[in-house]
Order: C-alpha cells, then sequence, then structure tokens
C-alpha cells in the first residue's frame, strides 16, 4: 500500500463523514476505482434480485389480496431464520477480508471451510425448526384473515426446502465479497435470478403446458432458483483458481477451535441482533395487521418497493465492509477510515435519486402491482416518508458494514436492537392503536427507528474507536503492494 502511516494514528478524531482525507500516496480515482470494483457488480445482483421480487409480487398479485399478504408474512419468517446465518457470514466477511489485508490465503481458505461447516449446521436447524412450528409461525406473525394464513402456509412449506442451500450459498458470498470478488456472486445469482423469473412466469400462472400453480409456483420457482444458485456457489470455491479455491479431500476434517471462536465471536452478536431484531419486526407487522388485509397488502407492496433502498445501501456496504476490513488487516486504519467515508459519500448519491424517485414516481410503482386506484392512494404517502429517509439509511447501511469489519459488532447489535425491537413497535402501537394514524403511523415509526439507528452508528463512526477495536491487527505485517 501506498503511502506510511502509524496504525492507530488518528483514531482518537472525530472522523470525517463524507469528506474521505486521501493519504498521501493514494488518489481520488484509485480509491473510487477501488470502490466500483465492488460496489457495481454488488448493486447490479441485488437490484436482479428486486427485479426478482418484483416479478414475483406482480404475478402473484394476480392470484389475489389472500396471495400477497401470504408471501409478506412467509418473507418476513424467511428473514428471521435467514439472520441465524447470516450472522455466521459477516464473521466469515470481516476475517477474510482482513487475512486478504494480511497476504494470508490460507487463513481466508479455512475461514470459509468453517463458516461452511458451522452454516450447514444452523441452518439445517432452522430448517426442522420451521417445519415442525410453520403454523404457530405464521399466527405469530399475525395473519390478518385465514385465508392469507392458508395461502402464507403453502408458500412457507415449500420454500423451507431452500433454506439449507441458499444458507450455504450466502456463507460462500460473504467469503468471496471479503476477499474482494463481487464479480463470481453476480455470475452465479444472475444466472438462478433469471431462471427464477423464467419460472415465476411458467408456473404461477400455468403457461408451457404446465399447470396454474399460483402462490405453490412461485415458491417452486424460488427453491428451484435458490438450488442452482447454490450448485454454481459451490463450483465456483470449490473449483476455481485464486484466493478460495478449496480441496474437496479434508474438507469435513476436525475444526479448529480457534477460527470458530472467532467466527462467532464476530458472528454471534450480529446473529443475536438480527435474532432480536427480527422479533421486533414480527411485532410490528403484527401491529400493522390489525388495520385489516387491504391495508396489509398496501404494507406489503410499498416493502417490497423499498427493497431499492436495500439495493443501494447494500452495494455500498459490500464495498465499505471489505476494502476497510482489507486495509485493517494490512494496518491501514487510515485508509480504513478513507474507504468507508468515500462509501458513504457516493452512498448519498445514490439515496438522493431514491428519494426523488418515491416521492414524485411512488403512485406509478405501486401501479405496477396493483392498478387498484385505492391502493395506489395509500400507498403514496408512506413512500413519501422513506423518500425523507433515504441518505441517513445509506449512512446506516455503511457504517454498520465498516464498523463492522473491524470487530466491533456488539455496538451495532445494540444499536439496532434498540431502535427496531424496542423503538420501531412501540411507536407503531402507539401511532396505530391510541393516534389511529393507520398504516402513515406505522411507515413514521419505521422512519424514526431508522433515523435514530443512523445517528448512533454515525456517531459510533466519528468516534474512530472501531479503528482500534481487537478485530483490527496493530501492526502492519505486510506493507508494500
Amino acid at each position: 500500500m501506498g503511502g506510511s502511516k502509524t496504525p492507530g494514528e488518528g483514531a482518537g478524531k472525530p472522523l470525517p463523514v463524507l469528506c474521505p482525507v486521501i493519504p498521501a500516496g493514494w488518489s481520488r480515482r484509485s480509491v473510487y476505482r477501488d470502490i466500483a470494483r465492488l460496489a457495481i457488480p454488488a448493486g447490479v445482483e441485488f437490484l436482479l434480485l428486486q427485479f426478482v421480487n418484483v416479478f414475483d409480487q406482480i404475478q402473484v398479485s394476480a392470484v389475489g389480496t389472500a396471495a400477497i399478504n401470504g408471501v409478506g408474512m412467509v418473507n418476513q419468517i424467511k428473514l428471521l431464520f435467514t439472520t441465524v446465518f447470516m450472522g455466521v457470514g459477516i464473521g466469515v466477511t470481516a476475517l477474510c477480508a482482513q487475512a486478504k489485508g494480511r497476504g494470508d490465503g490460507d487463513g481466508a481458505r479455512e475461514v470459509l471451510r468453517h463458516g461452511l461447516i458451522l452454516t450447514g449446521l444452523l441452518s439445517t436447524a432452522a430448517a426442522l425448526f420451521a417445519f415442525i412450528f410453520a403454523g404457530r409461525l405464521l399466527r405469530l406473525i399475525g395473519s390478518p384473515d385465514r385465508p392469507s394464513y392458508e395461502q402464507g402456509l403453502l408458500y412457507l412449506r415449500i420454500c423451507i426446502l431452500s433454506f439449507v442451500p441458499s444458507a450455504l450459498t450466502s456463507t460462500a458470498t460473504a467469503a468471496l465479497r471479503g476477499v474482494g470478488d463481487a464479480k463470481t456472486p453476480l455470475f452465479y445469482n444472475v444466472t438462478a435470478n433469471i431462471l427464477n423469473v423464467f419460472l415465476n412466469w411458467v408456473l404461477i400462472g400455468g403457461r408451457l403446458g404446465m399447470p396454474r400453480m399460483g402462490i405453490a409456483g412461485a415458491a417452486t420457482a424460488t427453491v428451484v432458483g435458490l438450488t442452482v444458485s447454490f450448485v454454481l456457489s459451490m463450483l465456483a470455491v470449490f473449483t476455481r483458481k485464486g484466493a478460495l479455491s478449496l480441496p474437496t479431500r479434508g474438507l469435513c476434517r476436525r475444526m479448529d477451535r480457534d477460527i470458530c471462536a472467532g467466527i462467532l465471536r464476530l458472528g454471534l452478536p450480529a446473529m443475536g441482533e438480527q435474532l432480536v431484531v427480527r422479533v421486533g419486526l414480527a411485532a410490528f407487522t403484527s401491529v400493522v395487521s390489525t388495520l385489516g388485509p387491504d391495508a396489509y397488502a398496501v404494507h406489503t407492496i410499498c416493502v417490497n418497493i423499498q427493497y431499492l433502498t436495500y439495493v443501494n445501501g447494500m452495494a455500498f456496504q459490500v464495498a465499505a465492509t471489505a476494502l476497510s476490513g482489507q486495509s485493517l488487516g494490512a494496518g491501514r486504519p487510515d485508509m480504513a477510515a478513507t474507504y468507508s467515508a468515500a462509501c458513504a459519500r457516493l452512498g448519498c448519491v445514490g439515496a438522493l435519486g431514491l428519494s426523488a424517485l418515491y416521492a414524485f414516481g411512488g403512485g406509478a410503482l405501486i401501479w405496477l402491482y396493483r392498478k387498484d386506484p385505492a391502493i395506489i392512494a395509500a400507498g403514496v404517502t408512506p413512500l413519501r416518508i422513506m423518500a425523507l429517509m433515504q441518505p441517513l439509511t445509506a449512512l446506516q447501511y455503511v457504517f454498520s458494514g465498516t464498523i463492522r469489519s473491524a470487530g466491533d459488532t456488539k455496538f451495532v447489535a445494540w444499536a439496532s436492537i434498540f431502535t427496531t425491537f424496542l423503538l420501531r413497535p412501540s411507536l407503531a402501537w402507539l401511532a396505530v392503536t391510541r393516534l389511529n394514524w393507520g398504516l402513515v403511523g406505522a411507515w413514521a415509526a419505521m422512519a424514526a427507528d431508522q433515523s435514530v439507528c443512523a445517528l448512533l452508528l454515525t456517531v459510533r463512526y466519528r468516534s474512530g474507536r472501531w479503528l482500534t477495536m481487537s478485530g483490527a491487527p496493530r501492526e502492519n505485517k505486510n506493507q508494500g503492494g
């Protein structure tokens, strides 16, 4: 790496949020080029996944309101169980990035091997639990009516088949992104998404001689697409030549206690955070369900549209996590701060574009799902509320990834638990049941939650404490390059 700086220097000074300071020997062009190399493939991948979600919802909406609500409920449950292995992925990304920064290829491969084993065990347990308690989980989410419950139960029982392959794919993806490879995940996820879209078209509506399967067709297409993605991701990490080429021989040999501890030390706080957060989201969804099936359908559509926020935020979070982690692994906290500030700046630029889209084009977006004037009118205001939140949400994504890359997963966990588990459902209950603000009140509660979380993470980032966390090496053992 170019330039020289003592590791940890500047950690006690407030860091700039949107104005990256370029260290000597580096240029803005090189910084933004490194970010683009990771953010663009990740953004394209997430955007294509959003198109799949949009296609799902549009096709399912033709089946009826109960189908829309059923998919919405199951998506909440899927996200709940996804968090079980997302924590492992967070630990894998951080440790692989730091190993990459140190030039330790064998270390990165061992982190991936341990991550796959841990994820396989956890996702199998999650799938069994979901299968046994499927009905109770749907009732816990809060079904607005019996038809929605029945559609959701059918959709969930099929989607459970994808839990294990989806989990293993996410861990492989986490490792590849940690070492700076965003193109390989783009390839196998795009391939799987194209197949998913095609099967949606065939199975939901009953085309090319296939029976009309409705919501079951959407679930089947999802399972097949995720399974194909799993196969391609495993081929990528077991047959490719590069930093993460795993040998099949010895894959299940004895696990190293220190590596497992390292992954879990970073992953367990994130896992606990996400589990608690998903419970908070379930409570929030339960409050929304009291407004009735029509309001719940509007909410589900708006949540699906809001995934565009996730696309922008996660694209730059991927870049910030990998580049900050690699910089810390190489003993360059100054570059970690530079990369993260640049990612935050670019994320806010994208967020402003989304703000304009939500504020002025919200009705047209909702029209893609349902052409009902009442549903369009009810969804415009929630999207305008979200339009105000986009810059802060971008900062939330980037700074949470940056702080986690240094091993400071506990602060991110406590910030998310406080805001999403406690603040959001409490404010939603107050706005909906006491103030009678309806769906607008629920989305105002969501906006308040995201604002507070973004502010907490920004304060933590600016403190610079994450630069000297235990996950960041104190010495630069691999200068140069």
